[in-house]
């Protein structure tokens, strides 16, 4: 895993935060608005635009520094004010003021903030902000973060919610307090179509990052079954198109659903943890020719051995064109790739499958 980026920290008795120096200087001003956010409009603006320049993935450590250097760590004092909403001062309050105080020490005034938010996440960071709450230990902010999102979420930006996704999908199964409603609304949000269709571009586009992990888990459904030709075939990652390509020759996609133990020696209690592997057939029609002779001339080996791999699996139900493309890769550069088709031959010739 990247580390994430440190910078010095101003506010506070740490050495170092993980929000930049703009970012710590706007929630320090805003928490530092009297009157419960009344005519903090400038601050409030100030603290969502340095949320839109933060990495989801740093919602965790950031949650925590926010509190901190806006001092929103205990209950307020503020004479006439009911902890349960936003009464007294709180009502003339903008309601973006929501978005800071739903970071707050105390579960009465981040289930208050969530009810008082209107409109749309305008951030990824927002947006997992938002489905963090719902995994909330309280189940009071988990309802209310819940019905704001089935509210919002399907108003909110496709490239929002798609920069959030690469997060999102791979952190998800881990959520142990939410429910299956607020599970369904978050999935639902990042398989809309136009969501998709902007997660299928930074598979095609990306080179680095978790790009297989996010397949792989994309794929629990069919969605985007369609668009794994495209992505064997034109992806700039070399691990996205050996996953497609695996996809396609053997027409199911294929995922790890958590861990799974299996005993090694049950006499001698051995045993190791091992991917639980779920699988899913594909809802399209593939042609078998066409993508394992594209696949088989890829520039990467790594895809080149998902072909020769298919090549040996198909022994017993062998096509002519079959030997043509074990032959081509028999002279492989690439080690890996010529032992397999090394094999091949040999169980060719033994007339074995």
């Amino acid at each position: 895993m990247a580390q994430l980026a440190r910078y010095p920290d101003l506010f506070t008795h740490r050495k170092q935060s993980v929000l930049p120096k703009y970012a710590q200087h706007a929630i320090h001003a805003l928490g530092r608005v009297k009157g419960s956010g009344v005519g903090a409009v400038d601050e409030i603006e100030a603290f969502r635009t340095a949320l839109e320049m933060l990495d989801p993935k740093l919602i965790a450590p950031a949650g925590i520094q926010i509190r901190d250097i806006g001092g929103i760590n205990y209950s307020w004092d503020h004479a006439g004010e009911d902890p349960s909403d936003f009464s007294g001062a709180g009502l003339r309050a903008p309601t973006d003021y929501g978005w800071f105080l739903q970071f707050h020490g105390d579960g009465f005034k981040r289930e208050a903030a969530l009810k008082h938010l209107d409109g749309p996440p305008r951030s990824p960071f927002e947006f997992v902000s938002i489905v963090y709450r719902m995994n909330d230990w309280v189940a009071q902010v988990r309802a209310a973060a819940l019905e704001y999102g089935m509210q919002y979420f399907p108003r909110m930006d496709h490239d929002v919610a798609g920069r959030a996704a690469f997060f999102l999908l791979l952190r998800m199964q881990m959520f142990a307090r939410w429910d299956d409603r607020a599970f369904k609304c978050v999935e639902d949000t990042l398989y809309r179509r136009d969501v998709l269709a902007f997660i299928k571009q930074q598979l095609r586009d990306k080179a680095d990052g978790p790009v297989t992990a996010v397949l792989r888990r994309v794929m629990q459904r069919p969605d985007l079954d369609e668009c794994l030709p495209e992505l064997a075939a034109d992806a700039k990652s070399a691990a996205v198109r050996s996953c497609a390509t695996d996809f396609l020759l053997n027409g199911r996609a294929q995922w790890a659903n958590g861990y799974k133990r299996v005993w090694v020696d049950k006499v001698h209690g051995v045993s190791r943890l091992m991917p639980d592997l779920q699988q899913r057939p594909l809802s399209i029609s593939v042609d078998i020719a066409g993508c394992m002779d594209r696949a088989s001339r890829d520039r990467s080996a790594k895809v080149r051995k998902i072909v020769a791999s298919a090549l040996i699996a198909r022994l017993g139900n062998r096509a002519d064109w079959h030997d043509a493309i074990a032959a081509r890769l028999k002279s492989d550069p690439n080690q890996g790739v010529a032992s397999r088709m090394e094999f091949y031959f040999r169980k060719l010739a033994s007339g074995g499958a």
